[in-house]
């Protein structure tokens, strides 16, 4: 459901006007995906500005039932790329020089965090002394568009799970509204519909546009102006942005029952230990008959055990901590089973049934 989105506001030079086009076609393709969703709240290119004068500029915020969801758009028009170090760089064609050029820029996943930290100051900075827990426990989760024409290069796929293209943007939201669904435990912070709606309702309520000083017009180039619905105060479906006229429209995709349906994929369980939070399984799953590692967790009259899918014998499940040697009792969320060790009091990922 979108509670707010993007403004409308002039572009003084050609990166603005492509970095705007981005947001905008973003919000769009969430508008699409998540329009008629009342337990996904969106609110695009938000700006809240703190009493001191340090503000937080998201360009989309998701808000569902276990956190937040903080999506950084950006535009490529053709590529970019992290090298070993973790530097990201730009590259362009330069007409002149009729050679591919590059430079560096900020990891956007990093202002994504950087955004969130400051998010939860400002939330902080104006809760309740009983509401603060929560907001110290609540989930803020980064994510990374990207244009659908872009292209992302990096040797280490599996470290930046974070970034996708925009067009891809309702499967990495609802995987990962799933995931942690999945790892939700007894006791863990959720938000509740009504404590949804006031949230919304607040950031909303004190977003502040951009100042008038940085959409003046520019002398160099007519600026261009994307009309936009107002901010809304209140989570009251606003009519989906317009289908942009330079880019086609997306295939349509079957549409989820809800955000959380989307399927968990066990190829991506980096994605999981990384965006979760979950060290990687340390554990061998083995049959201890056949040594097959065709195995799923089972309940029985002592607890859980392996089962055997080769050879349909079960299996103790020697799960112990690494850094104190006790036995870690195992946790089920969904498919997902972890194991907690309640001296260390960490958890850790043992078994997925597939």
């Amino acid at each position: 459901m979108i509670v707010k989105d993007i403004d409308a506001y002039r572009c003084e030079s050609k990166q603005e006007q492509a970095g705007y086009a981005a947001e905008k076609r973003l919000a769009w393709y969430l508008a699409q995906y998540f329009g008629d969703e009342p337990r996904l709240l969106i609110l695009n290119d938000l700006r809240v500005v703190a009493p001191d004068g340090d503000f937080c500029q998201v360009d989309h915020l998701l808000i569902h039932q276990y956190g937040l969801i903080i999506v950084e758009s950006k535009s490529v028009s053709g590529k970019i790329q992290v090298n070993e170090q973790g530097e990201w760089k730009r590259w362009y064609f330069d007409a002149a020089a009729k050679k591919d050029k590059s430079f560096g820029i900020q990891s956007p996943i990093k202002q994504g965090q950087m955004q969130a930290r400051r998010l939860r100051r400002l939330m902080l900075s104006n809760a309740a002394e009983n509401t603060r827990s929560a907001i110290e426990k609540m989930h803020i989760d980064v994510l990374v568009a990207i244009s659908d024409g872009g292209e992302f290069l990096t040797r280490e796929r599996e470290r930046y799970q974070e970034v996708c293209k925009a067009d891809q943007i309702d499967e990495r939201i609802g995987e990962l509204v799933k995931l942690r669904a999945q790892y939700h435990g007894e006791g863990d912070f959720v938000l509740s519909e009504q404590n949804k709606t006031r949230l919304a309702q607040w950031l909303a309520a004190r977003h502040q546009p951009r100042p008038p000083s940085e959409q003046a017009d520019s002398p160099e180039a007519e600026p261009a102006t994307i009309a936009a619905p107002a901010v809304v105060a209140s989570p009251a479906v606003v009519q989906s942005s317009a289908e942009p006229k330079q880019e086609p429209r997306p295939e349509p995709k079957p549409k989820a029952e809800a955000a959380t349906t989307c399927a968990y994929r066990p190829k991506d369980q980096a994605f999981v230990h990384k965006l979760l939070g979950v060290e990687p399984r340390q554990y061998l799953s083995n049959c201890r008959h056949c040594a097959s590692d065709k195995l799923e967790i089972r309940y029985g009259k002592f607890g859980y055990y392996f089962f055997c899918l080769a050879c349909e014998k079960n299996s103790k499940i020697d799960a112990m901590c690494p850094d104190c040697g006790q036995y870690l009792k195992i946790r089920k969320n969904g498919s997902a089973f972890s194991g907690e060790c309640a001296k260390c009091k960490q958890i850790r990922m043992v078994h997925y049934n597939e």
